[in-house]
Order: structure tokens, then C-alpha cells, then sequence
């Protein structure tokens, strides 16, 4: 990798992968390919990403971005480790991650909801359900009392029957003793007579 760069002076139109060799102001050194390019906007490259090579055989494959003016800038290895297209797909990993949160609870929303109003139509069907049972009682209570009430009418017409057929009775045994008292009278007329005639005999 052996060509050496000053950062500030790469200046790509567009973006170039360029072998790069830099020893840090922190004593480490680092090789690799890195791509540079335009960031947001600025006249200025920044580095977008890379692969870099520690002296110690770690090989990473890094997101990577620059501060501006790196070399005054320049924390460990020349490199701010700040994110990049990594940072940028650990933030959509979020955000999918996220709005995968809030699709779950607006499911659970949804689901909680539908709980609810299934519990209020349950709720509902319960309440009809006793509504028409005491509905029903309340018809059986009045068939009982009308039941009752046509009972009591049979019996007070049985007593009026019966009364009816005593005075009946009580009248046919006045007529009896009305016809014994005319045949004792005429009985006792017919003795009257036969003394009578015995006598002018």
C-alpha cells in the first residue's frame, strides 16, 4: 500500500478508492483502502468508508467519517470513528426496528380494542340475556297470578253453585212441608165433616 496521502488534498469529483497509508498521532498504524468522497455538500472529501488493517492482524470493515480539517482533528489513527454507511444502516436497522415496535403496538392497540369491545358485546348479550329472563319470569309470575285468579273465579262459582242448589233444596223441602201441612188440613177438615155427620145422624 506503500503511496502516501495527505487527506486534505484529495480533492475526487466523484467517489475514488484510493490505497492509503497514514501512521496516527496516537503511534498506531493502519492500512487499507478507503473510498472518499463529497459530504454534504462540501468542497472538502470525506472519507464514506473502508477497510482498514491494524498492524496487530484485527482487518475490519468500518464505517468511517472525517472531521473537516483532520489534521487538527484527528482523535486516534487519523480517523474518527463516528458512523457512516454502517451508522446508516444501524439507524435504519433502528428505525425498521422501531416502526416494527409501533406496528406491534398498534397491534396490541387493535387487539386490546377488539378485547374490549368484544367484552362490552359480551356485556351487552349478558345483559339482553337478564333482561329477557326477568322479562320471562314476569310473564311466568303474571300466567300464575291470572291462573290463580281463574282458580279463585271456579271456586267462588262452585260456591255459588252450591248455594244454589241449597236453596233449591231448602225451597223443595219448604214446598214439602207446605203440601204435608195442606193434606193434614184437609185431612182434619175431612175428620171435621165426618164428625159432623155422625153427629146429626
Amino acid at each position: 500500500m506503500g503511496e502516501k496521502y495527505i487527506f486534505q488534498d484529495l480533492k475526487p469529483k466523484k467517489e475514488d478508492k484510493l490505497p492509503l497509508e497514514k501512521t496516527g498521532r496516537d503511534g498506531l498504524d493502519w492500512l487499507g483502502e478507503l473510498t472518499v468522497g463529497r459530504c454534504l455538500g462540501q468542497s472538502r472529501p470525506a472519507i464514506t468508508y473502508g477497510s482498514l488493517s491494524f498492524l496487530g492482524g484485527v482487518t475490519n470493515r468500518l464505517p468511517l467519517v472525517g472531521l473537516g480539517n483532520l489534521g487538527s482533528h484527528w482523535p486516534t489513527s487519523s480517523l474518527s470513528f463516528l458512523g457512516g454507511e454502517e451508522e446508516e444502516e444501524e439507524e435504519e436497522e433502528e428505525e425498521e426496528e422501531e416502526e416494527e415496535e409501533e406496528e406491534e403496538e398498534e397491534e396490541e392497540e387493535e387487539e386490546e380494542e377488539e378485547e374490549e369491545e368484544e367484552e362490552e358485546e359480551e356485556e351487552e348479550e349478558e345483559e339482553e340475556e337478564e333482561e329477557e329472563e326477568e322479562e320471562e319470569e314476569e310473564e311466568e309470575e303474571e300466567e300464575e297470578e291470572e291462573e290463580e285468579e281463574e282458580e279463585e273465579e271456579e271456586e267462588e262459582e262452585e260456591e255459588e253453585e252450591e248455594e244454589e242448589e241449597e236453596e233449591e233444596e231448602e225451597e223443595e223441602e219448604e214446598e214439602e212441608e207446605e203440601e204435608e201441612e195442606e193434606e193434614e188440613e184437609e185431612e182434619e177438615e175431612e175428620e171435621e165433616e165426618e164428625e159432623e155427620e155422625e153427629a146429626r145422624t
